[in-house]
């Protein structure tokens, strides 16, 4: 339409998800992500750790599966069973 200048870029193609492993916290503390959204990450690759509040690591987490980071947890104080990590299983 003209309306904006120069070409319009190529979008790529969405990537189609199989199914979501989530990661849930076993303990209450301060989340320590390891890995961004967007990251390809491998089946037990360290995702995280959850610290007390003196800095001493309480559990490491680990991915459940190989895939991409679709939702990292943005939030420094977590409670039990809250979810820390999605990982996209590619389809």
């Amino acid at each position: 339409l003209g309306i904006v200048p120069g070409v319009p870029l190529p979008v790529p193609r969405p990537k189609m998800l199989a199914r979501i492993d989530w990661v849930q916290a076993q303990h209450k503390g301060c989340w320590y992500p390891a890995v961004a959204v967007g990251e390809r990450i491998e089946r037990d690759q360290r995702v995280g750790t959850l610290n007390d509040y003196f800095g001493n690591v309480i559990a490491e987490y680990r991915s459940p599966s190989a895939g991409v980071v679709v939702l990292s947890c943005t939030s420094f104080a977590m409670r039990e069973q809250h979810t820390l990590l999605g990982v996209g299983i590619l389809a």
